[in-house]
This record gives C-alpha cells, sequence and structure tokens, in this order.
C-alpha cells in the first residue's frame, strides 16, 4: 500500500486528479473528520513529490486544515480545492480558514465553493444568498484568479423521496441529522443553476470577464496549466 509505483499505474489509465485524503485519517495524511489527525506523513510527502513528477493534480477537498497547509507548503505545483466552503462564515468541518485560501493562492492554487447547503446553513429555505456571501469571501481572501464554482453534485433536479433520505442515512450513517434535508438550495436544484449563479455573480458587482474566470475560466486555466 506504500507503494509509489502505483501512482504511475492510475495515471496510465488515465487518472489526473488525486484527492489526498477522505474524511479520515490515512497514511498520507488527515481527513476532515479526525478528531486528533496527522498533518501530512512522511509518506504523504513523497507522494506529493511523485504527483507534481508525474503531472497528477492534487485536490484537498476533505483535508483536515493542518493537512492542508502543509501539503500547499510542500507541493511545487499548484494545488486545488475543488468543494469546501469559508469557516470564517460558518464552521463546519468541510470549511477551510482564510489561511488556507490565502496560501493556496499564493502559489497559484484554485479553490471551488461547494453548493452543499448545509456546510452553510441549516435553514432550509430562502438562504441561497449564502452561497454567493462565501463565493465573494473567498474572492475577497484569495483574489479573483482563484475562487470557482464546486458544486459537488450533478445536474439532475432532485426530489426529497424515500429512497433519497435512505441514501443519506446510508451515506451518514450514525451523523444522519433530519435538518440537513435536502442538502441542497432549492434555487440551485435545476439543471440550469449555472444560469443562476452568473445572475447572482453580476448582482454582487462583478465584471463578466471576472463572473467568467469564476464560472469555469479559473479551473479551466488551473487543469491547463497541469495537465495540458
Amino acid at each position: 500500500m506504500h507503494d509509489l509505483d502505483n501512482v504511475n499505474v492510475f495515471y496510465g489509465i488515465g487518472q489526473r486528479t488525486c484527492q489526498l485524503t477522505y474524511n479520515y485519517q490515512n497514511m498520507t495524511g488527515s481527513g476532515c473528520m479526525e478528531k486528533h489527525g496527522s498533518g501530512i506523513t512522511d509518506f504523504g510527502g513523497l507522494l506529493i513529490e511523485k504527483l507534481n513528477d508525474i503531472g497528477m493534480m492534487i485536490d484537498l477537498s476533505h483535508s483536515n486544515v493542518q493537512t492542508a497547509l502543509d501539503a500547499i507548503e510542500i507541493s511545487e505545483k499548484p494545488i486545488q480545492i475543488s468543494h469546501t466552503t469559508c469557516d470564517a462564515l460558518y464552521s463546519n468541518p468541510r470549511a477551510m480558514p482564510d489561511v488556507v485560501f490565502k496560501n493556496l493562492a499564493d502559489k497559484g492554487g484554485v479553490a471551488g465553493i461547494t453548493q452543499m447547503r448545509t456546510f452553510m446553513t441549516l435553514e432550509r429555505y430562502g438562504m441561497v444568498e449564502l452561497y454567493f456571501d462565501h463565493i465573494m469571501h473567498a474572492i475577497n481572501v484569495a483574489g479573483i484568479d482563484h475562487v470557482g464554482i464546486g458544486s459537488d453534485r450533478d445536474h439532475r433536479r432532485l426530489v426529497v423521496t424515500d429512497e433519497y433520505l435512505a441514501e443519506m442515512q446510508r451515506e451518514q450513517g450514525e451523523r444522519f441529522d433530519i435538518r440537513r434535508v435536502p442538502l441542497y438550495f432549492e434555487e440551485l436544484n435545476s439543471p440550469r443553476r449555472m444560469e443562476v449563479v452568473w445572475d447572482k455573480l453580476l448582482e454582487r458587482g462583478l465584471s463578466e470577464d471576472d463572473a467568467e474566470k469564476v464560472t469555469g475560466l479559473n479551473f479551466y486555466n488551473h487543469y491547463k496549466n497541469l495537465i495540458g
């Protein structure tokens, strides 16, 4: 399991992004739900170097704060946090503090702001403006070239059914909380949600050029820079 040559195997079959952790501790570092987790381990440092060398992007979503800070410092190439929120606005295990956004941006990385409602509020309805508060806060901290959309869901319209609730219970186990239903903002629960995002960003004062960066161009440039 400590064989770094496995990176070559996954790269060879087409993988181009590696998330260093999920929610808990692994050999690389610590996830965001680990109460007594580490930062990047010795093996994790070697893995980051290997990923840099082979040209695979590094994703820090689900990492804890120390793991994220360590990885940003160690990596010689820009890193992404594909789906997160701002701890300064609403503290939860999946959020990142300002220092992570700033350090990420200082080294050329990009952070995507997720559309998961429960990472921003437990109020169920009429709270979509909070999502744009998180986007604008991230822009203020990291800069317009380092923030994107990290929806963390596909473009289906979801409906809360018994099947939907059962799926959430299976995924979350003892952490399941009915207040977290639904996971989404209803205003963004549509295949046309990016039109809503575009219009809201303009309402918040972004120019069309800057809205273009946030809604896709920043991540496009990040991918182009790292994997061509």
